[in-house]
């Protein structure tokens, strides 16, 4: 029994909704792949929510404002935006989705204490280095189907 718990104290860990109060961040797009859909320069906002669903534990949304309109490259239009976060002291300190291909949502890597992120896409040149250019601020839940 000892033996398998390694492998299911994460599982349990991630089955619960994540201990932390909803937030958001401004970021820029420090580094882009040559078929990122956003170039590098361009503004976004990330938002992290407390979620539960079949192995994580929160959701987020990455949506990053260009010429012509928006462009959600986690959650949001794309729906879902589910993650493995982690937390310390009830605020988010990690998000990881390294699962592109697997599950149809790109993969996003989020650290709030070095206030970088990095998306990849499914698709080769598809990726971006984005930083952060303001502080973290508290914000309401949101629904999925909000958009």
């Amino acid at each position: 029994m000892r033996a398998l718990l390694p492998l299911v104290l994460p599982l349990l860990l991630a089955a619960c909704a994540a201990d932390a109060a909803p937030i958001e961040v401004d970021l820029t797009v420090a580094e882009s792949g040559a078929e990122s859909p956003v170039p590098a320069g361009t503004s976004c906002i990330l938002r992290m929510q407390p979620a539960w669903r079949s192995g994580v534990n929160c959701q987020l949304l990455l949506r990053c404002h260009r010429a012509g309109g928006d462009h959600d490259l986690f959650g949001g239009a794309r729906i879902g935006g589910y993650s493995v976060c982690d937390t310390a002291e009830h605020a988010f300190t990690r998000a990881f989705d390294g699962e592109a291909a697997r599950d149809g949502d790109p993969a996003l890597t989020v650290d709030l204490e070095a206030r970088t992120a990095s998306w990849r896409g499914p698709h080769e040149g598809e990726y971006a280095a984005l930083r952060f250019t303001s502080e973290l601020r508290a914000i309401a839940p949101w629904d999925e189907h909000e958009r």
